[in-house]
């Protein structure tokens, strides 16, 4: 062999070399935590960022595990009315799911939120992205149609300003503004 060929072969297995650690070294690694191991729940809004959901052609739920959210929606979904949660996760979550929305919205055209229904009808698909952030089967939508909290009663969402939102459970006793009441961080933030 001519030496500039063997330099081109030597340059090339070099520069193929290179690429395989590039991408090796650039690929997201994911780690399994043991099944024994303890794990901290993260802030909805940290795993929302952490994971968004993005809505994927032709996903159907497994009908054989419930616990399991479709492909098409928010994988908080199974976590709202969870018993693996405290209960002040869930407004908080339903927060989260509600910035979501408004995020994915953008400065699109859609009906005004003044209540729980509107809230229930946008964050179970009926919104101008005809995106549900929970399925419509979820154990949180009762058969009004209306989002329930784990103890059956409806919650209560009061707009503060344009893309601001208190959402509030009856807490226990089931009844609204009460000391048991659990509230939504309506401080964090608005979505312009």
């Amino acid at each position: 062999m001519k030496l500039p060929l063997r330099l081109a072969l030597v340059a090339t297995a070099l520069g193929l070399g290179a690429a395989l650690v590039w991408l090796l070294l650039a690929s997201p690694r994911t780690s399994s935590p043991t099944p024994d191991a303890p794990q901290a729940a993260a802030p909805a809004a940290q795993r929302l960022t952490e994971s968004p959901s993005i809505p994927l052609p032709n996903s159907k739920a497994s009908k054989d595990d419930p616990s399991e959210p479709p492909e098409d929606v928010s994988p908080l979904a199974v976590e709202l009315n969870s018993g693996r949660f405290p209960a002040q996760h869930d407004v908080d979550l339903l927060h989260t799911l509600l910035r979501q929305y408004l995020r994915r919205l953008g400065r699109r055209e859609a009906l005004p939120l003044g209540n729980d229904s509107d809230l229930a009808k946008v964050l179970g698909g009926q919104n101008p992205m005809k995106y549900a952030s929970l399925p419509p089967n979820h154990p949180a939508f009762a058969p009004d149609g209306r989002l329930r909290d784990r103890w059956g009663t409806p919650y209560f969402v009061h707009p503060l300003a344009p893309g601001s939102f208190e959402i509030r459970s009856a807490g226990p006793d089931r009844k609204l503004f009460t000391s048991d009441d659990l509230i939504a961080d309506p401080t964090g933030g608005s979505v312009q």
